[in-house]
């Protein structure tokens, strides 16, 4: 039975999206989701499901939680769930019909459909399908064109830039071309290209946002700079295990220690954790995993995001799923939110302790209130039938 339960879950991906790794979806409707798109230049990707629907559950429960997809869905676009037998999901299903279950919708800012996608897909297929929505509204071709006729105005040049980092595309060539160049660190143009041409942290664009550090926080403020910063870093560090790189490792890591030491030791423990993720080592991740959770400050949160983490990559390690069971607990009896209830019953399931499972699953049934998505009480009913035959 708990084997069954174990392939079931896939294992202990809390139904909750809204934790730092997972797709963070919007809490609004769709109409204000479509404004908060076109305010920002993001697509608007709709989870158009139904509460009976088994693959819809899957998706909630095991590819939108996934780290991988949160941080590509979250910098590129906004995301909405929208239940097409309920409230606004029946004026929506006039506009986009839907027959089938789940059925994923990419929409641009004018309320144009991109693309749309029938069924669960894997969260590598998941997040090719995103690509290939971007690519679709891609717009630095004509950007492109303009470059390659001489054409340098700044503000072009900021687009093109800006219209290649949103495609996925290498822009450090254009911008260092451009930043060559132009040398008047104070122009608030050369600045905008600074700060969006800064990708990866083993640059000469970030030396020179480095240098010109003050003046950036005096104009897109210090939260921003310093975000830009990590986000570099992270770059360089994802390159390093890729090519497999220690020297590109190295760089990360000490560029962090130097110009964002209060993040150094988070960064460096989760860059340990996606070494171990990259390489299926669990043994690595058991260490690592620790480090991550005392340096994001052993907070429910950080206990909670862990276990989720684990659970994902190393579902078929009992060492590493004890220990994110642990996590678990930990999170569930420091902030006993449904999100880490519901977890914590999944882990403690696939586990082989049913009792104790059924316990934390009825704990958080509780939490429930009226308004919440319907998909959760769903979950919860399954497991316990689960758990209990």
């Amino acid at each position: 039975m708990m084997r069954y339960i174990f392939s079931i879950l896939t294992l202990a991906l809390t139904v909750s999206v809204s934790i730092a790794q997972g797709i963070d979806f919007f809490q609004g409707s769709y109409e204000e989701a479509l404004t908060s798109a076109e305010e920002q230049g993001k697509l608007v990707f709709v989870d158009a499901y139904a509460v009976w629907c088994g693959p819809c559950k899957r998706m909630s429960n095991q590819v939108f939680p996934r780290e991988d997809v949160g941080t590509f869905f979250n910098e590129n676009f906004v995301a909405l769930k929208i239940d097409m037998e309920r409230g606004e999901g029946k004026k929506f299903g006039k506009k986009f019909p839907v027959s089938s279950y789940p059925t994923l919708l990419f929409i641009d800012g004018n309320g144009e459909l991109v693309q749309r996608v029938i069924g669960a897909q894997s969260p590598e297929n998941l997040i090719m399908q995103g690509q290939l929505a971007l690519r679709k509204t891609d717009n630095s071709e004509t950007f492109a064109k303009r470059y390659r006729e001489g054409e340098r105005d700044p503000k072009l040049v900021l687009k093109y830039i800006e219209s290649l980092n949103k495609a996925g595309k290498p822009s450090l060539a254009i911008a260092n071309e451009f930043l060559r160049d132009n040398t008047n660190y104070t122009n608030s143009d050369v600045q905008a290209v600074i700060f969006q041409g800064t990708q990866q942290a083993d640059s000469r664009v970030f030396k020179l946002f480095i240098e010109q550090r003050k003046a950036l926080e005096a104009t897109f403020g210090a939260t921003a700079v310093s975000e830009r910063i990590e986000e570099a870093c992270e770059r360089t560090m994802k390159n390093a295990l890729t090519y497999k790189s220690e020297t590109l490792m190295a760089e990360a890591n000490a560029a962090m220690a130097e110009h964002l030491p209060s993040r150094a030791k988070a960064f460096k423990a989760k860059a340990e954790m996606a070494q171990a993720k990259n390489t299926k080592d669990s043994g690595l991740a058991f260490k690592a995993a620790k480090k991550v959770v005392l340096a994001d400050g052993n907070t429910p949160t950080a206990n909670h995001a862990m276990a989720v983490e684990l659970s994902s990559y190393f579902a078929d390690q009992p060492k590493a799923m004890a220990l994110a069971t642990k996590f678990a607990g930990t999170a569930a009896k420091g902030n006993p939110t449904f999100d880490h209830l519901f977890t914590y019953a999944q882990l403690l399931a696939a586990t082989g302790k049913g009792k104790k499972a059924k316990s934390q699953a009825e704990r958080a049934m509780q939490k429930l209130g009226e308004k919440e998505d319907p998909r959760r009480a769903a979950m919860v009913n399954e497991l316990l039938e689960q758990i209990q035959g």
